[in-house]
């Protein structure tokens, strides 16, 4: 089996509620991930969903999945912090707010992920005073992924692949 790009995961409905006067001013997703076997695997796309619009900064790390769990942080930092998007307190509190990962496989491989984590850093004016805060919300879901076939008739999905190309989470 050739390269290929898997399709992708969307997380979405982390559950905030960020205050009125909220001003998100960085937004850091952390996944646990591994790979079946090491090497041959790495990220694709990692882009956040605002209004259920995937966008922003591709953050995609450029590192080899692990065959073992690695808790690996999306978290640009900077100008990049918001992933190249404007949000608003709304924006967060949405349930159609989060985050898409699609993996590549540059050899025969599975994708596995284990938990997404969302923590929002934002100022806000408590008492007339300017404060940081971080609000955390959690999501523990495994699932895989395979790579997808392409050939010059279509697409072909691999036997027993199990896709959750929408996963949103419970409330």
């Amino acid at each position: 089996m050739g390269p290929s790009d898997g399709e992708y995961i969307k997380v979405t409905n982390f559950g905030f509620s960020l205050p009125s006067d909220a001003t998100p001013t960085a937004i850091k997703f952390s996944v646990v991930r591994k790979a079946f076997s090491l090497g041959g695997l790495i990220d694709n796309l990692v882009y956040t969903v605002k209004g259920g619009v995937i966008g922003g900064d591709n953050n995609a790390n450029a590192g080899t999945w692990l065959d073992s769990d690695e808790n690996l942080d999306y978290a640009p930092v900077g100008a990049g912090a918001l992933w190249g998007r404007t949000w608003l307190y709304t924006d967060i509190n949405a349930s159609d707010f989060g985050i898409v990962i699609s993996p590549h496989f540059a050899s025969t491989n599975t994708a596995y992920m284990d938990y997404v984590s969302c923590t929002i850093t934002y100022t806000t004016t408590a008492a007339g005073k300017l404060m940081m805060r971080k609000s955390t919300r959690y999501f523990r879901q495994s699932f895989c992924f395979l790579p997808l076939l392409r050939t010059a008739g279509g697409l072909i999905l691999p036997d027993k692949q199990i896709l959750a190309p929408q996963l949103t989470l419970a409330g």
